[in-house]
């Protein structure tokens, strides 16, 4: 695993580009509460430059449905979601809200 995630920085610097890797989190359920644990281990979660989280919250928001022409009819809820920069090194902490609709991803001001 540490071979591969070597192999995924040296293209990444090659050609200049972001590589993503997903890596979920399950819930383990010990005799001490919950605990979030990397899905792919610690050595995985090791091998990382930035970590971005991407939730959903219990919240939600209205969102005008367009149709052709521009016509607006009705709304329709959506889940408001948070992105969070865990850390970077080039980035500062900070997180903003979100939605999805059917134009794509929006943040939310």
């Amino acid at each position: 695993m540490a071979s591969l995630a070597a192999s995924l920085h040296r293209i990444s610097s090659k050609y200049c580009l972001p590589i993503v890797c997903v890596n979920q989190v399950t819930d383990s359920m010990q005799s001490i509460g919950k605990k979030n644990i990397p899905a792919l281990g610690l050595a995985w979660s090791n091998q990382i430059t930035c970590r971005l989280s991407l939730s959903r919250t219990n919240r939600e928001v209205d969102l005008p449905r367009i149709i052709l022409k521009g016509s607006v009819i009705g709304g329709f809820p959506t889940s408001i979601r948070t992105l969070e920069v865990v850390f970077a090194p080039n980035l500062p902490n900070l997180s903003l809200m979100y939605v999805i609709d059917q134009e794509g991803i929006k943040a939310l001001t």
